[in-house]
């Protein structure tokens, strides 16, 4: 069966558990969407926060987390009703949410070590990259007690043939005038020119280190430019490598947290036509001061559909805020917090303290606070009891379709 009609036939069974219960139902998940529709019966719309109160100008973006944190201590519901059996497809359910919480542990150790291995890597070429700079700026000074080195004897072969050859044939003259006997002259003579090869000689073993030195220089620069390239290349690799960790930490943390929520009996949100996509963890409202990472799944429907208790609960903190709009927290029996946020209106008698059934209107799909302007959708974001925010698509994914969405540390 495909995911559609499977949705289309995990939201009629919901449905029908609704009517068995007596409470409310609206259109099933999977109609043909429609036009806007009225807002839930009896809704309520509070004023709307001026537009004027948003940060920065231009289209609304998504909203930021809550100002304050889910509500402690949690309100009571009274005593839960006795579990009921699962049913063959709830339990075909678990099993399925079981066998892919494995799946997603042990996809979690691969990239565990995937990411140690690619952090070790950037480790050795780091020291890779600080031992060849070391060595090349040893051959650097090298090169360049070369390079005066060479220098140096030209300057002492220009010398001497300045005296050797300067005036010409007086030079000689010169030197038989300055010895004491004339038997030594040749030998001065001999030793003039010897003196100057042995600075031409001198000259060209430090032009031949000089040489050396240079090329050792380029091949440490460009050893040194290559450990760069692979120093940059493993970076990304090790960050590519922790974003699979945490990507399959969220995983976990959402089949986890299914076991405890989708399969005690957890309904879809939203009974009309609807859409989501799994958009946990992206970035939200960047550069401005309320930049974040989305903490939930947007869920889009048509203006007005009903939005319901996803299960038995206690409200908390009704209201409306600049960027949520209007919204709410339920406590779920489960001990598992729901925020609900950018509501058109709330239903009749929707207030803090107010005890409501799974299925039981709670407001108006729309696009209130700093979603003014965006498709009209519900932000549904889920705490389970003492743990940060949870991804709530795969746990959506499996209330319509009978079975978790597929793992993958995305």
């Amino acid at each position: 069966m495909s995911a559609a009609p499977r949705r289309r036939a995990g939201v009629r069974s919901l449905v029908a558990a609704a009517a068995a219960l007596g409470l409310a139902a609206g259109p099933a998940a999977g109609a043909p969407a429609a036009g806007p529709a009225p807002a839930a019966t009896g809704a309520t719309v509070p004023a709307e926060p001026p537009r004027d109160a948003l940060p920065g100008s231009g289209p609304a973006v998504e909203e930021a987390p809550p100002a304050e944190p889910p509500p402690t201590p949690e309100p009571s519901a009274g005593p839960a009703p006795p579990p009921a059996e699962l049913t063959p497809e709830q339990a075909a359910a678990r099993d399925a949410l079981a066998a892919r919480l494995v799946e997603a542990r042990a996809g979690l150790a691969a990239a565990e070590l995937r990411r140690d291995e690619a952090a070790a890597r950037v480790v050795e070429l780091d020291a890779a990259v600080s031992a060849t700079g070391t060595d090349l700026a040893a051959s650097q000074a090298a090169h360049g007690q070369a390079a005066e080195a060479a220098e140096q004897a030209q300057a002492r072969v220009r010398r001497w043939g300045v005296r050797l050859y300067a005036g010409a044939s007086l030079r000689p003259l010169a030197i038989l005038v300055e010895v004491d006997r004339i038997e030594s002259a040749p030998r001065r003579l001999g030793l003039t020119r010897g003196a100057i090869a042995s600075a031409r000689r001198t000259l060209e073993r430090q032009r031949a280190v000089q040489v050396a030195t240079g090329s050792d220089v380029l091949a440490r620069t460009a050893a040194l430019a290559e450990l760069a390239q692979a120093t940059g290349d493993a970076q990304v690799a090790a960050a590519a490598a922790e974003a699979q960790v945490e990507a399959w930490q969220r995983d976990i943390a959402s089949l986890e947290a299914g076991q405890d929520i989708a399969v005690g009996g957890m309904v879809f949100p939203l009974l009309a036509a609807s859409a989501f996509t799994d958009t946990f963890g992206a970035p939200r409202m960047t550069g401005t001061r309320f930049a974040h990472a989305h903490q939930g799944v947007d869920i889009f429907g048509p203006a007005g559909s009903p939005v319901i208790a996803v299960e038995r609960g206690v409200l908390a903190r009704v209201g409306v805020d600049v960027l949520g709009g209007n919204k709410l927290w339920l406590v779920g029996q489960s001990g598992t917090r729901y925020y609900y946020a950018h509501l058109q209106g709330f239903a009749a008698g929707v207030r803090d303290g107010l005890a409501v059934q799974a299925g039981q209107a709670l407001g108006a799909v729309g696009n209130t606070g700093n979603a003014r302007g965006t498709p009209y959708h519900l932000h549904l974001e889920i705490h389970p009891p003492g743990r940060a925010a949870v991804n709530p698509y795969p746990i959506l994914r499996y209330v319509v379709e009978g079975a978790p969405a597929p793992v993958g540390g995305r």
